[in-house]
């Protein structure tokens, strides 16, 4: 009786702890309007967004919902990774293709996020670490500020956290489908943000480390009197991480293979990584979003889309 009541006091305090939250996520959205009718003003630029990134991201996206296909306004296939452009689209498609609406969306997407984290954290340190934690994230200024942009960040968060509650549902045990689902995950993931795709060596690795000594002895050495345990510890060693391979794998694919049909070449991920990477190590570099400080190489303007990453 006792438990239940302390369960039903601690769902008020998350339901309360996520009204505002999205409150504040709101709030946020309006002060972002405020500084993009700021700039707007002074005349040095004109648009609903405060990042370059936003633009394009908008215009592929409008590209998509179109019918034209995942292509931005420069022409390039696969500059960035899709599900975000196919986030928008589908909000486009419904009628809510502002940056408000957009901001609105996202808010709400940030609050689910909060709730995955007092899901995860109650999982591993029980109900009051899970308050905790959700609170900690409800009240953090940069989760706050950035579900008011519209950039990758808040969707790749909730990418995260969805990979992180998927693998928190594998245990010891021989679980193919928890395996299976826990690489959909990381897949899906990927196609948010190219960079989550090596969670799948890090996740990998890591359940390997969980497997007891004594199983990779059995895989190398065992005997015929022991198959039945062989067999049985060899499949933990060997089958949970194809599991996870084949489950990235087949999330992957698609786009891979629509990659090769548009660049006539096969890009498994993006074709942004050269110039983020040039962003970030050239002479231009300044800790910071600087695409249009950057002063290109001769030549790179004709290169086609592939050459130039």
């Amino acid at each position: 009786m006792q438990n239940h009541f302390i369960q039903k006091r601690r769902l008020k305090i998350l339901l309360i702890l996520l009204t505002v939250a999205l409150i504040m996520r709101i709030a946020a959205g309006f002060y972002v309007e405020q500084q993009v009718a700021a700039r707007n003003e002074q005349g040095t630029v004109s648009s609903p967004f405060l990042f370059p990134d936003s633009d394009n991201m908008h215009a592929t996206a409008a590209n998509l919902a179109a019918g034209k296909g995942h292509v931005d306004d420069h022409g390039r296939f696969a500059w960035r990774m899709p599900i975000y452009q196919s986030f928008l689209a589908g909000l486009s498609l419904v009628g809510l293709s502002s940056a408000q609406a957009i901001r609105s969306v996202q808010a709400i997407l940030d609050v689910f996020n909060c709730l995955l984290i007092f899901l995860i954290t109650r999982r591993y340190f029980g109900g009051r670490a899970g308050l905790f934690a959700a609170t900690m994230a409800a009240i953090y200024p940069l989760f706050i500020y950035f579900s008011a942009l519209v950039l990758t960040e808040t969707m790749t968060i909730t990418a995260l956290l969805l990979i992180v509650y998927a693998f928190s549902r594998m245990d010891e045990n021989f679980r193919m489908d928890q395996a299976f689902l826990a690489g959909i995950m990381i897949g899906l993931g990927t196609l948010v943000k190219a960079s989550l795709v090596f969670l799948l060596c890090f996740y990998t690795c890591w359940w390997l480390l969980l497997q007891d000594r004594k199983a990779y002895g059995y895989l190398l050495w065992g005997r015929l009197a022991k198959r039945d345990v062989w067999l049985r510890k060899s499949r933990r060693i060997i089958i949970i991480p194809a599991c996870i391979l084949l489950g990235t794998g087949l999330v992957l694919a698609p786009w891979a293979v629509r990659n090769r049909t548009k660049l006539d070449t096969f890009v498994l991920l993006r074709t942004a990584g050269g110039h983020a990477l040039y962003e970030s190590n050239s002479e231009f570099a300044d800790g910071g979003p600087n695409n249009n400080k950057i002063i290109f190489p001769p030549g790179t303007d004709s290169m086609g889309e592939v050459e130039r990453d």
